[in-house]
């Protein structure tokens, strides 16, 4: 274990035994950050709600973007995926007298950009950072749903609106961190249930109003058990579609809530972990908002991941990733929105690529640095060349800040400004 001082912020940060070996198994120099500041320069790297409307630079449709007007040529789904331009004719070859970083942004700015951070979704225009949705609206950070809207970090759901946090959810609304139920309104921390309304922490339970911490019970009203008569009465007394009524629901469940204990972690089928709202996972630490984890640290949203540290929204069986934003790509590092490919490092929107270094836009590429194409043998070879010129001639922001191979982007040249992100 070794005790180093951050950065950026000048407090002490401890790196673990574990930590070390992650490191030189993915080849990269231990960080100069703390966790913390590493987080936050990770955040200034994506907008996910500040949306602006504005036209796409190639074919004039109105889109709504993650990019205000004039700072990038941004175009629509369409036609970024489309033949009608080729993301090489912006090719640079790299100058080994100038910053890498300096180089890399360069190409950042020249290069259209895709509207919002989205692959592979259906009849989902207002969406951003979502991948294999069908017919959304307005969902963020939400993969694999169909017919749903007004979400965040949803998967696998069908016919949900104004949930957060719902995995494998239909015909829900007003859902907060609940799986694999149905039919449940208002409802928190709960699985495998149906027909809930204004519950908390109720598993295997269906037919309860303003329950608490309940199991595998049902036709329940504020933790008190009916008959299914009963009940059927109670709640049409309740009058439960009623603004009113769902004030007065809501505050008596607080009452409940507030006399019953609540487990430390949210989440369950866990194994030596710490973080919250994590599932299925397994040596696993300062993880959230993630299911089926293994061996990873440091991670913000994240399903099917293994050995791999400092991410945010990381998905469908990754492994080996260090330092990433949006993606569900193996073996990268330091990547923003990289999708369907592996061995990618400093690349900005690309998928189905392969051993790219400082690409922006490619699709199915292989062996290209600052999107020039390269052979296999020409590419193994210049890329030790520039890590080597990364660490000779350091990048150095504003603030005296540097930064060598091993660090993510810095936040100063972020395609947004800080208060767009969600840092």
């Amino acid at each position: 274990m070794e005790t180093r001082v951050c950065q950026n912020c000048s407090q002490e940060f401890r790196i673990e035994p574990e930590d070390f070996a992650f490191y030189e198994k993915i080849s990269v120099p231990p960080p100069t950050w703390c966790p913390e500041c590493r987080l936050i320069r990770r955040m200034s790297w994506r907008n996910e709600r500040t949306l602006y409307r504005r036209k796409c630079d190639l074919c004039n449709k109105d889109i709504i973007a993650i990019y205000s007007s004039g700072k990038f040529k941004v175009y629509c789904r369409e036609c970024f995926w489309s033949d009608r331009w080729n993301p090489e004719n912006y090719a640079k070859e790299y100058d080994f007298s100038r910053s890498f970083f300096k180089q890399f942004n360069e190409l950042q700015k020249e290069v259209p950009r895709l509207y919002a951070m989205t692959t592979q979704d259906v009849k989902s225009d207002y969406v951003n950072g979502t991948a294999f949705n069908k017919n959304c609206y307005l969902i963020i950070a939400s993969d694999h749903n169909e017919d749903s809207a007004y979400s965040y970090s949803t998967f696998y759901c069908k016919d949900v609106f104004d949930c957060t946090g719902a995995h494998n959810c239909e015909l829900s609304s007003w859902v907060i961190d609940c799986e694999k139920s149905f039919k449940i309104y208002n409802t928190q921390d709960s699985i495998g249930s149906q027909d809930l309304y204004f519950c908390k922490n109720c598993h295997n339970c269906h037919d309860c109003v303003g329950c608490v911490n309940l199991r595998n019970k049902s036709y329940c009203i504020f933790n008190r058990q009916y008959s299914k008569e009963e009940y059927v009465a109670e709640l049409e007394k309740l009058n439960i579609g009623a603004y009113s009524s769902e004030s007065n629901i809501v505050e008596k469940l607080e009452k409940i809530s507030m006399q019953l204990p609540f487990k430390y972690i949210h989440g369950k089928n866990n194994v030596n972990v710490s973080g919250d709202y994590l599932t299925n996972s397994k040596k696993s630490f300062s993880v959230f908002d993630s299911q089926d984890m293994e061996d990873s640290k440091f991670i913000n949203i994240g399903n099917k991941v293994k050995d791999s540290y400092d991410a945010w929204a990381i998905v469908d069986n990754v492994e080996l990733n260090y330092e990433n934003i949006s993606h569900n790509s193996s073996k990268t590092k330091f990547t923003f929105a990289f999708w369907s490919g592996h061995n990618g490092f400093y690349s900005d929107t690309c998928e189905g690529g392969n051993n790219l270094f400082a690409s922006i836009g490619l699709r199915n590429k292989s062996y290209c640095i600052l999107n020039r194409q390269y052979t296999k043998e020409e590419y193994e070879a210049l890329v030790p060349r520039i890590i080597k010129h990364m660490n000779d001639m350091p990048y150095i922001d504003k603030k005296g800040r540097v930064y060598k191979y091993g660090e993510f982007f810095p936040p100063e040249l972020s395609p947004f400004a800080y208060n767009e992100t969600i840092a």
